[in-house]
């Protein structure tokens, strides 16, 4: 377990290193030094000899070796929890150098091999010009996998730590930081100063502000401790409210951090600029507790992705931002090729011709508002999110439509093999539609790949199914209407969710400062997830049922059915019930009825052989007739 200290320029070397040891003598802790350096090579890192390198040509390491040796002087541990003097000269500090580009997956990595218990960082005013390194500290800020101190030394060099102010909110970051700071002035036989600031809402406004503070220390633990200080500040502005409190004199006045404009507040902010200079200067910082376990995860995903998938630069993702803002909005050019692509996948079916069929998948513009959708909820994008969902309901209703209007224009009534392939789909049809969202989002993210979505757009088929289910309802064919229907809501789901993971993978994603603020779009994606899991299981049934061996059973009709079918249809008839043991539970069984007739029966006929089976089964029937014709004639 250690304090680890980061350090990118001269100007924070002494004042970061004396408060590392601060930190680290307070719980017994080893300290460990990284350089990081900014360059456009591949990341290299080395460790360094601090004995050896007390002569070093590169002056930074030189100043950084001679003042560690210096100071572990300074430092001593006292009694270790086992009642055994111990003192901090007896072993140097870590000190090791990282130089290249990509620097945060690896210090991140440099922290888990260290078990660091502790992350501080500088933040000098002169660093902010170099924007690599500032972006660099930012991200480790919130992204490091321990506790973290970004701190502002100012004219203080952390020679002297006992007395500090921790300004206490009652979030985790105040509580980790009053935590860590009772123990320093413990160490230091200081003074802690837990402040709280109270709104000015009435004369009663301190005594409130006291009670909450005595909460916020019993939460903490460190209620009772004679180092401790309380202070209430009446005021309506906490910066200002801090800022009046540092006047009475402290070395170091530490804020549990919160978003990143709070930070830039207190340790840019104007009023700071008085307490960090002259004789008795304060040191400013921010504090934030360790990353949950989930959230590290979710972190070390998404540098590994960084890593080793393309990422889209920020040109990138505004360019297609545009291109999917401007293709998912519902318009009147939206409309008519919705009209057009459902007309020509209606009469293809019709016709049962896989060419235009074809055609008509590559006239669909649905599969931009689908893909812009992806977007919109990796994003937290409210707008486009509504204007995608706007699109496809649209699109839907008015595919909808035409395929009904077309299936009633139509002189051929008979369902074709196309339209009876989109009736039953299965869960292959899942994964295909998973696959060509994740391909159309890729191949949009890079724009040498933009031929490949005509092919996308056929492998997605998504007009067709929705004329498929017009048709069906006009033809009364309610059962491949609903297979259809189906189809469409599994290609919907699974291509949004496609679109979402490539999209995170190649680096859109959104601000993690407004957490709160796009939490509905977690839950949608939850939704989507869950909704493609419970289409999952029909879609696998139907997959079982076409590869399983045939499970089926024949049962001859009984005696009293056919009696009652020859009295109500007037015809001699003998036949068969198949029954399957399927995990469709709605599909109807199968009656096989062979009849004698003087001609083929019509469906009036048919639908009394069904009304006689339902009345005997007491469940769904689909009967299947096939008719001798017999001719009877008198010869005399």
């Amino acid at each position: 377990m250690s304090v680890v200290v980061l350090i990118s320029n001269e100007e924070e070397i002494e004042s970061l290193i004396r408060w590392g040891c601060h930190f680290a003598t307070a719980r017994h802790l080893d300290l460990s030094v990284i350089y990081a350096k900014h360059s456009k090579k591949r990341a290299d890192q080395e460790e360094i000899n601090i004995d050896e390198s007390l002569t070093s040509e590169d002056s930074l390491i030189r100043t950084v070796c001679t003042l560690l040796v210096s100071v572990k002087q300074d430092f001593e541990y006292g009694p270790n929890p086992h009642g055994e003097s111990e003192s901090f000269s007896c072993a140097l500090p870590r000190f090791k150098t990282i130089d290249g580009k990509h620097l945060l997956p690896i210090i991140k990595s440099e922290l888990k091999s260290l078990d660091a218990n502790l992350f501080i960082l500088g933040q000098q005013i002169q660093q902010r010009s170099d924007r690599e390194l500032s972006a660099l500290v930012k991200q480790l800020l919130y992204k490091a996998p321990c506790d973290t101190m970004l701190i502002r030394p100012g004219e203080s060099r952390g020679r002297e730590c006992k007395r500090i102010l921790v300004p206490a909110a009652g979030g985790p970051h105040s509580k980790v930081a009053l935590k860590w700071t009772s123990q320093v002035t413990e160490k230091n036989n200081g003074c802690l100063t837990a402040l709280y600031i109270e709104a000015n809402m009435g004369y009663e406004a301190e005594e409130v502000g006291e009670v909450v503070l005595n909460r916020i220390l019993n939460e903490t633990g460190i209620s009772s401790s004679d180092i401790l200080e309380k202070k209430i500040i009446v005021a309506d502005n906490v910066q200002k409210g801090i800022a009046e409190a540092a006047k009475d004199g402290y070395d170091l006045v530490l804020v549990g951090a919160t978003d990143h404009g709070f930070v830039s507040r207190i340790l840019f902010g104007t009023i700071q600029k008085a307490l960090l200079q002259g004789p008795n200067a304060v040191a400013i910082g921010t504090m934030r507790s360790a990353r949950p376990m989930v959230t590290r995860l979710r972190e070390d995903i998404e540098d590994w992705l960084d890593l080793k998938v393309p990422q889209m630069d920020r040109q990138s993702r505004i360019g297609l931002l545009d291109r999917l803002q401007t293709g998912a909005m519902w318009n009147f050019d939206f409309m008519a090729m919705m009209c057009f692509s459902t007309s020509i996948a209606s009469f293809g079916l019709i016709q049962s011709s896989a060419a235009v069929v074809i055609g008509a998948m590559l006239v669909a513009p649905l599969m931009m508002p689908l893909i812009a959708a992806g977007m919109a909820l990796v994003q937290g994008n409210i707008p486009l999110i509504k204007e995608s969902t706007r699109s496809i309901i649209y699109g839907f209703m008015l595919a909808l439509i035409i395929g009904i209007f077309c299936g009633l224009i139509s002189p051929l009534r008979e369902l074709t093999t196309e339209m009876q392939a989109r009736g039953s789909p299965n869960l292959f049809d899942l994964a295909v539609a998973f696959i060509s969202g994740s391909a159309a989002a890729y191949a949009m993210s890079q724009p040498n790949l933009s031929a490949s979505l005509p092919g996308v757009a056929i492998a997605a088929a998504l007009v067709p199914p929705l004329a498929t289910t017009g048709i069906s309802l006009s033809f009364g064919e309610i059962h491949i209407a609903k297979g259809a229907a189906t189809l469409f809501a599994t290609n919907v789901v699974a291509i949004i969710l496609g679109a979402s993971t490539v999209f995170y993978a190649c680096g859109v994603r959104g601000n993690r400062e407004f957490g709160q603020r796009r939490l509905w779009s977690r839950r949608i994606i939850f939704g989507l997830a869950l909704c493609s899991v419970v289409l999952a299981i029909p879609l696998a049934s139907v997959l079982i049922t076409h590869v399983a061996p045939d499970e089926s059973i024949t049962i001859e009709i009984s005696d009293d059915m056919l009696t009652d079918l020859e009295a109500r249809v007037g015809v001699s008839a003998n036949g068969t019930i198949t029954k399957s043991f399927i995990l469709m539970a709605e599909d109807p069984i199968v009656l096989s009825l062979n009849i004698n007739a003087a001609s083929i029966p019509d469906q009036t006929v048919i639908g009394q052989l069904g009304e006689v089976a339902l009345k005997h089964l007491k469940q769904p029937v689909r009967i299947r007739v096939e008719t001798k014709l017999v001719s009877e004639a008198v010869v005399e």
